[in-house]
């Protein structure tokens, strides 16, 4: 995982929506659960995806994460890019283009074979957020939206 100075200050929530985006919150990070220091209190814990979010300066690990706040929840990015092609598009005739701005295609959907879930060629999450607009420059992308993981909302 990069340093957190390599994510985005700020990421656009959607192609079809640029007015909404997520900040990047300069005193969060996120760690895996196992590897949380025991003294420090999480101030979220995002246990089905085994992670942890803490307030204050982070460790220098490769497993630590920036964090995102947008409307005022806080926000950790998976890596994670849903692609949306046009309709009619074949998502996975794209794989070669979409190397060559640094993604690979994880996931076309079998229901939806103009959509696929992308994701940095090395894992690398900062720079899949940071290759955001050269993804939504591509002729045929209709929309884009990185994946973040949030609480889940109590009923």
């Amino acid at each position: 995982m990069p340093a957190l100075s390599e994510f985005p200050l700020h990421v656009c929530a959607s192609r079809l929506h640029p007015e909404r985006t997520y900040r990047r919150a300069a005193d969060l990070y996120a760690e895996p659960l196992n590897t949380a220091p025991k003294h420090a209190l999480p101030i979220l814990m995002l246990e089905e995806e085994q992670l942890a979010v803490y307030r204050g300066t982070p460790p220098n690990r490769d497993d630590v994460c920036a964090v995102y706040i947008a409307e005022g929840t806080i926000a950790v990015p998976t890596g994670r890019i849903f692609v949306r092609f046009h309709e009619g598009s074949n998502a996975r005739a794209h794989a070669a283009t979409l190397r060559q701005l640094g993604y690979v295609i994880e996931d076309v959907p079998d229901y939806a074979p103009h959509v696929a879930w992308v994701r940095s060629t090395n894992g690398n999450i900062a720079l899949a957020l940071r290759n955001l607009d050269a993804l939504c420059r591509l002729p045929e992308v209709e929309n884009i939206e990185p994946q973040f993981i949030t609480a889940r909302a109590k009923r």
